[in-house]
């Protein structure tokens, strides 16, 4: 439990000096302090952080650490999960860099500088209307509340915050809007286009649409992948726009 008390000191010009201090002991055992002016905001801060440690959810870090410290903490894991091979590409690298460079940790809507302690989901929720109003997308604005999500999660596996602001936050805009449906051409389409395409062209069309193969499933095939006796294509892996290749997004993707 956490106790208050009052302290009194004389400073180098010998004034009196007064404040209320708050001793507890964190989630890990170690002794923490924090002094405030009045006792009322002390007796304020020992309920909080009362409430925090019997719940589970306090963190001594949160207090110290922003969603800014966060998120260069994650890019940093995430550059040595792509160095070791562990399922980070350079691509999705590049993504998560630009939803936190150009979103989260932007100078006006962005909320690089809250404490984690107080980046509640009301504070995301205010995040995402912000940058809906500045003009982003649904589906951007959902791409970037998921990589901020997994900034807290990574921020959660430091133990520097228990709680997730961004866990269960929608993102809702106009009716209509969202993700579009893909319509593929007609045959009649295609067949105009391949009549006109040149020769490179018109073999990636037909095999893209005899095999329905995606564009990085397609560049990454190799002889070894077609069985001419079936008559099958066997897509185990993709290329992304760096050249590296790597499996398909998920099990459904290796296919036949």
């Amino acid at each position: 439990m956490a106790s208050v008390r009052k302290r009194i000191w004389s400073a180098a010009n010998g004034e009196l000096k007064t404040a209320w201090i708050v001793d507890y002991a964190d989630n890990r055992g170690d002794r923490q302090r924090k002094h405030f002016q009045t006792k009322k905001a002390a007796d304020s801060f020992r309920i909080r952080v009362e409430g925090q440690l019997q719940s589970g959810i306090y963190r001594a870090a949160a207090n110290k650490m922003t969603v800014r410290d966060a998120c260069i903490s994650f890019l940093d894991r995430c550059e040595g999960r792509n160095q070791r091979d562990e399922r980070m590409t350079r691509k999705m690298l590049a993504v998560y860099r630009g939803h936190i460079q150009n979103y989260i940790l932007h100078s006006e809507h962005g909320v690089g500088d809250h404490k984690l302690s107080q980046f509640t989901t009301r504070s995301v929720g205010d995040f995402r209307d912000r940058i809906r109003t500045a003009g982003v997308t649904v589906p951007t604005t959902r791409k970037i509340l998921a990589t901020l999500h997994s900034v807290l999660e990574h921020a959660i596996s430091q133990d520097w915050t228990a709680t997730n602001g961004a866990h269960g936050l929608k993102v809702i805009g106009p009716r209509g809007e969202g993700s579009k449906k893909i319509e593929p051409p007609s045959k009649d389409d295609m067949r105009a286009v391949i009549d006109v395409a040149d020769e490179s062209l018109r073999l990636t069309l037909l095999f893209a649409a005899s095999t329905g193969a995606r564009a990085g499933e397609q560049w990454a095939v190799r002889w070894g992948d077609v069985d001419f006796a079936k008559h099958e294509l066997h897509i185990n892996r993709r290329v992304d726009v760096y050249g590296e290749e790597g499996a398909p997004k998920s099990v459904a993707g290796v296919r036949s």
